[in-house]
């Protein structure tokens, strides 16, 4: 084996009054083991959130 790559991804969200929330996070780590033994590591972290409203008349009114 050469080289290896490691990935670690989670996403959670929620749905709080009418409103999706959430959290991204990812890792990536790469290593070379030919000649210098080079690598790199990268690191993300991502916040989101969508408002969900209604459009149009309600019925009923």
């Amino acid at each position: 084996m050469d080289y290896l790559n490691r990935r670690v991804y989670v996403s959670a969200s929620t749905l709080v009054a009418r409103m999706d929330i959430g959290l991204q996070i990812s890792y990536v780590d790469r290593r070379n083991f030919i000649g210098t033994q080079v690598g790199s590591s990268q690191f993300r972290l991502g916040l989101f959130g969508q408002f969900n409203m209604r459009a149009g008349r309600e019925l009923g009114r």
